[in-house]
């Protein structure tokens, strides 16, 4: 799985605004590996999947890598 930053958001105690990649010291270019499954029950699709980043999301050498679990559900007509 590939993802790219271009821009991006924040909101902290009522403060919000935005950053680009290169002000936070970010790599703009990540990879990752994605594994997951899907079901059907009836006329419900059920996905689930777990994406584990490869390459560092900071550019110095402490590990920093990205995890994330998606869940989701779909209706099939």
């Amino acid at each position: 799985m590939s993802r790219i930053s271009l821009k991006g958001r924040y909101e902290y105690k009522g403060a919000k605004g935005t950053f680009k990649p290169k002000e936070l010291d970010l790599h703009i270019y990540n990879l990752g590996a994605r594994f997951g499954t899907q079901v059907d029950l009836a006329m419900f699709n059920f996905d689930f999947s777990y994406t584990f980043g490869i390459t560092n999301a900071f550019k110095n050498r402490a590990r920093s890598n990205t995890l994330g679990m998606n869940l989701s559900a779909g209706f099939i007509f």
